[in-house]
């Protein structure tokens, strides 16, 4: 008895299934799964799961005897033994084809294969769950572009913008992008078939001082689309950044989302101004404000060929667009602006002199670290002290500290020369200046 090296066995069968409206299905033999890359069958034939469950048992397991082998010799010249005639031998369990016989001097040659035994009962197989194409119509693309606050990941120097691409149902498959520059496209490459989650208020959305958690405020916001859902989350998702939602020039985050019917979801337990978006939210947003969920469906867009200008304009072109849709950029600017300095204070000292002082802040810094100082993030500390309108100050300071201190005869040369008015300190950042906090009114 001999063997000869084993071939590899076929470990799966792929087929039509006749029970997935005639998709391509795979069945695999039972048996431990060996290391490598397995051999599949490619059958192009119709059938049922089980059927090809059990063909593809038979195969493999045909492959597992077949290279056992035996040269038999016998003096005896029978007629009934030509190849392809099964036998069995003394001794030797199963049966065996004869594949070839030779005569020699010393008697006749018989080479033997042994046959594979049968299974004894037949594997039942599922056919696994049908996924047929959507019968929907091709929707037109929504897009809007987006500038978003800094994220401490990326480049201080870069502009976070951003394509939102959706659509009203999953039978849109993507848009080509292309940036508006006069009366030609710039290509900007494709959106992807994974749609954004964009919508707008339909309510309007009261101000916040976005100091706290409000447990008890609501948003209601109406989606593009019926089959685009929002997730809750809790207070350690909140602060691990989960469920930020871009509001006009504010970014929220909501704990609870909760469908209403007909595209809209009420959003409660609210965390407002995020990101230093705080004097966004206290001028509130009316209805029809752009809502977009800031995940990883949103398109990174080249801020060379996008630039954060308020006429930037990109476009978008989908399958079922009779025409480029155009969308002009939100929030320009946003992400490189530093954010308000906050926490104002003033000490008044015997001789009526004053000294105001103020917390600085950084771009991209969402958290409030206790053990190490807020990253600069910009080229310098830089601080612009005003007195009067902030668009045209009667009077300007200019600090590298975030303190100006204020003589009362200082203060009483302000007062007559320019009346009472408000003191307030603006960050000056490497490419804009934050807005505006107020010190005092003197």
């Amino acid at each position: 008895m001999a063997r000869s090296l084993p071939t590899q066995e076929p470990a799966a069968l792929r087929y039509y299934d006749e029970d997935r409206d005639y998709q391509p299905g795979v069945q695999r033999a039972i048996g431990t799964r060996q290391v490598g890359r397995e051999l599949m069958v490619d059958l192009p034939a119709t059938m049922n799961a089980s059927g090809a469950r059990q063909l593809a048992n038979d195969s493999a397991n045909r492959a597992r005897w077949q290279h056992e082998t035996v040269l038999w010799r016998t003096s005896e010249i029978d007629p009934r033994l030509f190849p392809g005639t099964i036998v069995r031998i003394p001794d030797a369990p199963g049966y065996w084809l004869l594949r070839s016989w030779e005569w020699l001097d010393r008697g006749i040659e018989l080479e033997l294969e042994r046959l594979a035994p049968g299974l004894t009962t037949a594997r039942i197989s599922d056919p696994g769950e049908p996924l047929p194409p959507s019968d929907l119509v091709i929707p037109d693309t929504r897009l809007a572009a987006i500038e978003v606050p800094a994220d401490g990941n990326a480049n201080p120097a870069a502009s976070l913008i951003f394509a939102v691409v959706s659509a009203e149902n999953n039978a849109w498959r993507g848009a080509a992008l292309f940036a508006v520059q006069g009366t030609a496209m710039v290509d900007l490459g494709t959106s992807g078939s994974q749609r954004a989650i964009i919508g707008t208020l339909f309510e309007p959305l009261p101000p916040s001082r976005a100091l706290l958690f409000e447990p008890e405020a609501k948003a209601v916001i109406e989606l593009v689309a019926d089959d685009i859902a929002l997730t809750e989350t809790s207070i350690d998702g909140l602060a691990a950044g989960a469920n930020r939602l871009l509001v006009g020039s504010e970014v929220i985050q909501f704990v609870r989302a909760a469908p209403l019917g007909n595209r809209r979801w009420e959003l409660s337990g609210l965390l407002r101004g995020r990101g230093g978006t705080e004097h966004s939210a206290a001028q509130g947003h009316p209805a029809q404000t752009l809502a977009v969920l800031l995940d990883d469906s949103l398109v990174a867009l080249d801020q060379e060929l996008v630039p954060p200008l308020p006429t930037t304009r990109i476009a978008a072109i989908g399958r079922g667009d009779s025409e480029a849709v155009l969308a002009p950029l939100v929030n320009p600017g946003l992400s490189r602006r530093p954010p308000c300095p906050v926490h104002p204070r003033q000490r008044i000292d015997p001789d009526q002199s004053r000294h105001f002082s103020w917390t600085r802040r950084a771009r991209g810094q969402w958290r409030w670290d206790n053990a190490v100082e807020v990253p600069l993030v910009e080229e310098r500390e830089l601080y612009q002290i005003g007195y009067g309108p902030t668009a045209a100050p009667h009077v300007t300071w200019t600090r590298s500290e975030p303190q100006l201190s204020l003589t009362q005869p200082e203060i009483a040369s302000l007062r007559d020369t320019h009346g009472n008015a408000d003191l307030w300190v603006m960050q000056v950042g490497t490419f804009d200046r934050s807005p505006a906090l107020l010190l005092a009114l003197i």
